[in-house]
């Protein structure tokens, strides 16, 4: 039958319509599933967000759009079947029913009267809860819902019955198809195309790239973490944006590089390793050079010696960009860094991954300060702290049994934390400690000769200009792409990306953190609200895609000054 149907391998869907607003309230769905991987089985509930993880949607939930409005979605694994209903801060289970799966199933779930029914291989199986939205309506999206859950296994004949069918016809149906008395769509599944109701093809989407005829150069740090996993992020986004990508290292021979490639422009990802004069040729050639900088205003001392070879400078930092213009720089624009959702999505872990409280990052000093505020408060509860330098602490052998000291966690192993963590402390690096690297306190490097600058040792910040920082770290998208919750401390833009008590929640002490810690951690309705909220906005307005789009589209509408 593998032959006849379509495989999905857990990363694509189809859509015809996020919702069928025709088909309401009384309809069924039927399909043929092999599904080869599982769910996650949750709670039936009239409200929540259940979800937005561990799912593998065969039929997405379309949003309803307003609250009194739901699309319906079923969700279908080798443990079991659910049924979802979404729209406004809610995507709850009606209707959940553990069964193993491992060969072809006809599964058929009827609503009457917003009333959901499931019938397995002709058989009654269960009667969920009856929604409590005004209309619920049958969804036309197909193989995954976007970023909730995508199916893996096989699929074939998904039909849409715009009118409840009878236990009678569905014993009949799992046999053979029969009339279409009462079906609003068919989708047969077959040889990786998707016939609709109409009977014209819909292929898999092939995405478009929005800048179809440029060329772009992308020059690398030269270093590897934290910079590469970035640089790869990058790279991924300018291969969906541009029709040509070429990657470089600084110490490329970038003129004969761009001379072979012609690119629209050389994209420089940090430049403390690029040779400024290397910026001079290409810029000498006609080249358009581009910059971003992505660790202001933490090394301004570096950056101001080089940003002023470049056409075009892109900084994080909201702070900086005066501070860029006041050197003479002409093209200075604010572009914050932002997430990879194919490294950072919800997804189940395994249980060695769940805390309650949860810290990843070095121990800077102004970290340190706070974590030792609170040391008594954190060493009764489910707590994971990991990073370079956190035997620091004053209070480091209270906590070292919670202290993951001098490890280095990969992107991939830092998304599996972020998913099993009840809460994910954010906490900013601060512009204005002097030095973080203990035994080189008062190290400064000289900058002088713009051809060989260097980073100084182990993070101490070289910002003497002590530019304030007011931007938001990466990780502040991380932790929300993947569905997790967030309690960051405060900063100046951060009402820009997030609305705070709606999608975030914010401290500024350390008796703040801890009464919100206690609150959060006993009322996980409204935690995975704000979880469902924080998800959906960043995987619409922050991610690298959207970055890179922004940073194309900005150079090639401004002519070099």
């Amino acid at each position: 039958m593998e032959e006849q149907a379509m495989y999905f391998a857990g990363k694509e869907n189809m859509v015809i319509s996020t919702i069928f607003e025709e088909v309401s309230n009384s309809f069924a769905y039927e399909f043929y599933v092999k599904p080869t991987a599982s769910i996650q089985l949750v709670q039936e509930s009239y409200t929540g967000v259940t979800g937005i993880k561990g799912q593998r949607y065969v039929i997405g939930p379309g949003h309803g759009e307003i609250k009194t409005k739901a699309g319906i979605g079923i969700s279908v694994g080798t443990n079991g079947i659910a049924v979802f209903e979404h729209t406004a801060d809610h995507l709850p289970a009606l209707l959940v029913y553990p069964i193993p799966i491992n060969d072809w199933t006809h599964i058929t779930v009827v609503f009457r009267d917003k009333i959901p029914i499931l019938y397995i291989n002709g058989q009654f199986r269960r009667r969920g809860l009856r929604s409590l939205k005004q209309n619920v309506y049958a969804s036309g999206i197909f193989g995954g819902y976007d970023p909730y859950g995508f199916y893996i296994g096989f699929i074939r004949d998904i039909t849409i019955w715009s009118s409840p069918k009878l236990p009678q016809q569905i014993r009949e149906d799992e046999k053979q198809i029969v009339s279409e008395n009462g079906m609003f769509g068919y989708w047969k599944f077959d040889n990786g195309t998707l016939p609709n109701a109409t009977g014209s093809l819909i292929t898999r989407t092939i995405e478009k790239k929005l800048f179809s005829d440029i060329s772009v150069l992308f020059v690398k740090s030269g270093y590897d973490s934290p910079y590469s996993p970035l640089e790869r992020s990058i790279i991924a986004a300018l291969k969906r944006n541009v029709q040509e990508l070429h990657v470089a290292l600084p110490k490329d021979d970038l003129l004969s590089i761009a001379q072979r490639t012609k690119p629209d422009l050389v994209l420089v990802f940090c430049g403390f390793q690029l040779a400024c004069d290397k910026v001079d040729a290409l810029k000498k050639y006609g080249f358009k050079t581009v910059i971003w900088m992505t660790d202001d205003p933490y090394y301004t001392d570096i950056t101001k010696v080089i940003t002023p070879y470049y056409d075009f400078v892109f900084t994080q930092e909201i702070n900086c960009v005066s501070f860029y213009t006041s050197l003479g720089c002409k093209n200075v624009y604010h572009l914050p860094l932002a997430v990879d959702l194919n490294i950072y999505y919800p997804k189940n872990v395994d249980k060695n991954y769940n805390t309650d409280i949860l810290f990843i990052g070095n121990a800077f000093w102004n970290r340190v300060e706070f974590f030792d505020s609170i040391a008594d408060y954190l060493v009764s509860k489910n707590i994971m702290i990991s990073g370079l330098w956190w035997d620091r602490l004053k209070n480091y052998q209270l906590l070292r049994h919670k202290i993951y000291l001098n490890r280095w966690l990969s992107p991939e192993e830092t998304a599996n934390y972020y998913n099993g963590a009840k809460i994910v402390i954010n906490l900013h690096r601060s512009s204005g400690d002097a030095n973080f690297n203990r035994g080189n306190e008062g190290a400064r490097h000289s900058v002088i000769d713009p051809n060989k600058l260097q980073l100084a040792p182990d993070g101490i910040n070289q910002n003497s200009g002590k530019i304030k920082a007011l931007s938001l770290n990466p990780r502040t998208f991380e932790i929300s792409a993947c569905g997790a919750f967030q309690l960051t401390d405060e900063r100046s833009d951060l009402s820009d990306f997030y609305t705070p008590g709606y999608d975030v929640v914010t401290y500024d002490t350390s008796a703040d953190f801890v009464r919100k810690v206690e609150y959060y951690l006993t009322h996980e309705e409204e935690r995975k609200l704000m979880e469902g909220r924080a998800l959906d906005r960043i995987r619409n307005e922050h991610t690298f895609y959207h970055r890179i789009s922004k940073l194309i589209t900005i150079v090639l509408s401004e002519e070099c000054t």
